[in-house]
Formats: structure tokens, C-alpha cells, sequence
């Protein structure tokens, strides 16, 4: 879906974020043993039973990484561009695109003088099925009887491409 990678952005100092696996989560256990190791404690405070844990155990995925990571918490970081970009391939079918700033570089007269033509950069890893019933699910939300439908009553998304 792009998380974790640079989108292409035609901006200055993207960030790719961090979508953690078990290599990242050995290299920050490495990082942090030593101090979590001088801190913790067994039977000590919850703060001190949390760095024992740690320094013992803290290079295992535990259930909680998967829970946390599958809603995009704890040690995952997104940026929004990355965000918009992956909504954007559910949207139209499944083709990721490198984001750009503008379509086309226009002159002080009004006349284009380069159109910014949209490069591909992958595709979603999932089939045309899944997609439809992802899109489906996003739609839902914001339609009559969607958890969301409250706020966006109204709004005139059939207007916009």
C-alpha cells in the first residue's frame, strides 16, 4: 500500500515512516536493553515491571504489536501524503501513483506551458475483489446508515473526481 516508503512526493525531505517487522523490532530492543535492563524491576512499579519485561523479552512480537499495528498504533508511523496516496489506489482500482503538487505548470497568461503527467509506482498486493469490498466499506461509512454518515451529510462527493 506505500506505508513505510517514500511516495515520490515532488516535495523536499519526505519521511518514509516505519511499518515495524521482527528486524526492527530487534534493532530497537538492541537500542534500548541496556537502559530498560538498569531499570527494571520485578514486583517494582508497573513503569519498573514494564522495563524488566522489556530487557528480558522485548525483541518478541507479542500479540499486542499485532493488534497495535493493525490499527496503525504504537511504533507505526504514517504520513498523511501516504495515507491519501493508498485511499487513492483503493479508489480507482488498485494503481498507486507518485503524488504531485500540481497537474500542470501554468504560465502568467494562463497558458499551460507543462502538464504534469501522473507516474505509476505499483499496485496494490490484493485482488480486484478485495478492493471492491475495501472501497465498498469506505463508502459505507459515509453513506446513510454509516458510522460517519452524520457528518458528512450533504456533501457533494458525486461533484468531486
Amino acid at each position: 500500500f506505500g506505508l513505510g516508503s517514500e511516495t515520490g512526493i515532488d516535495l523536499p525531505n519526505e519521511v518514509k515512516g516505519r511499518i515495524p517487522d521482527r528486524q526492527w523490532k530487534q534493532d530497537f530492543w538492541e537500542a534500548n536493553k541496556d537502559a530498560w535492563c538498569k531499570e527494571g524491576k520485578k514486583g517494582g512499579t508497573y513503569v519498573q515491571q514494564i522495563a524488566y519485561e522489556s530487557c528480558l523479552e522485548g525483541n518478541q512480537l507479542k500479540a499486542y504489536d499485532s493488534i497495535n499495528y493493525s490499527i496503525g498504533q504504537g511504533d507505526v508511523l504514517v504520513t498523511p501524503i501516504q495515507m491519501a496516496t493508498a485511499y487513492a489506489a483503493i479508489s480507482n482500482g488498485g494503481t498507486l501513483h507518485e503524488p504531485t503538487v500540481g497537474k500542470a505548470v501554468i504560465s502568467p497568461d494562463g497558458k499551460t506551458v507543462q502538464e504534469i503527467k501522473p507516474k505509476v509506482s505499483g499496485k496494490l498486493p490484493v485482488n480486484a475483489q478485495t478492493i471492491k469490498d475495501l472501497d465498498k466499506g469506505l463508502r459505507s461509512v459515509v453513506e446513510p446508515g454509516g458510522t460517519a454518515a452524520w457528518r458528512f451529510g450533504g456533501w457533494p462527493q458525486d461533484k468531486i473526481p
